[in-house]
């Protein structure tokens, strides 16, 4: 099959508009993809509205896939169906409620095509909600490939990895033991074939849940436990004697980083109670000179009436001044006055 970018079906019951619409918003050509519609537990009504996808949609080469007696599939066997359905270099799979933004194939098909030694490359996503037309983001998904942490967590999108379909139909396989975490288990298989290769930059949109309002990945519901539990044994089996000891030395030194940070945080609590208590004192010298601060005001009050009754005294002798000038200045004039009289009386 020519290289392009074929997608292995949704595993959700219901297409959905925004999906395809996001496909067929793709900067890379949609006359090179084949897009894969797997039929995962679907009521009635889906074969009607998945041809009503392919009216609407005739611009994408859409197909559906599901049981040879018609039934919908579970969700492992859903995802296994499309993928043999797929005939493309490359194959993605969704999520009936992921989204894609523009760039996101025509980046990670460039990416593959580029690291020939990749078994699959992988775009950042940001896992969130779209609340009142605004998307909200609550987690993304950006880290570099660590086959180490892959055994215990799944940081990994399904929508967010593109891989080499022929690799996978050889070294993978959908396991339908498990309905939760089958992507995670398929993603383990996969990286036996060869690394996985990260092209940095948010290109995919993750539809959180409304009733959990996050992934699948975070939950620690009974049945997400167990399915883990049965994973990390199905995993511990296959695990090579340099592998294991590579998960063990990621585990010390996770909880010597743990230790250090405990001893950090410890000497931090130490050196805030020390600060706490040296506010208490000052806090207490400060209660101290309330009641002398209160006595200053008092005095100052004090001072500034007796300063106001100085001001009036000074105001009013100031004016007494001025009127014994005044005074002075008259009988000065009257003694002029009179010394005149005398010299003419003289004369």
């Amino acid at each position: 099959a020519k290289p392009h970018a074929g997608k292995a079906g949704t595993r959700a019951s219901r297409p959905s508009a925004i999906l395809l619409e996001s496909l067929r918003g793709q900067t890379y050509p949609c006359a090179e993809m084949e897009v894969i519609i797997s039929d995962g537990l679907s009521t009635d009504g889906t074969r009607a509205e998945i041809a009503a996808f392919q009216r609407d949609f005739a611009d994408l080469a859409v197909r559906v896939v599901c049981a040879e007696d018609g039934r919908a599939l579970p969700r492992a066997q859903a995802a296994q169906a499309g993928l043999q359905a797929a005939t493309g270099a490359w194959a993605l799979f969704l999520d009936d409620d992921d989204e894609l933004l523009p760039t996101h194939l025509s980046r990670l098909v460039a990416a593959g095509q580029e690291q020939a030694q990749a078994v699959a490359v992988y775009a950042d996503v940001d896992l969130g909600q779209m609340v009142d037309g605004v998307w909200q983001v609550q987690h993304r998904f950006a880290a570099d490939f660590d086959p180490v942490r892959l055994l215990f967590e799944n940081y990994l999108p399904i929508h967010a990895v593109l891989f080499r379909r022929d690799l996978a139909q050889r070294h993978a396989r959908f396991d339908p033991a498990f309905e939760l975490f089958e992507d995670w288990d398929f993603w383990l298989q996969l990286a036996q074939a060869g690394p996985f290769v990260r092209v940095p930059g948010v290109t995919a949109r993750y539809v959180a849940p409304h009733a959990a309002g996050h992934s699948a990945v975070f939950e620690d519901s009974p049945a997400a436990r167990s399915a883990r539990e049965r994973l990390f044994e199905k995993w511990r089996q296959r695990q090579s004697p340099q592998r294991y000891a590579q998960a063990l030395n990621r585990l010390q030194a996770m909880f010597r980083r743990v230790g250090q940070m405990q001893a950090e945080l410890e000497d931090q609590q130490r050196g805030h109670a020390e600060q706490a208590a040296v506010l208490q004192a000052r806090e207490a010298e400060l209660a101290g000179f309330v009641p002398l601060l209160a006595a200053r005001e008092v005095e100052i009050a004090s001072g500034r009436v007796e300063l106001e009754a100085q001001q009036l005294l000074r105001a009013a002798r100031e004016q007494e001044l001025v009127n014994a000038l005044a005074a002075i200045e008259a009988q000065r004039e009257l003694l002029v006055h009179r010394e005149r009289e005398a010299r003419e009386g003289v004369e």
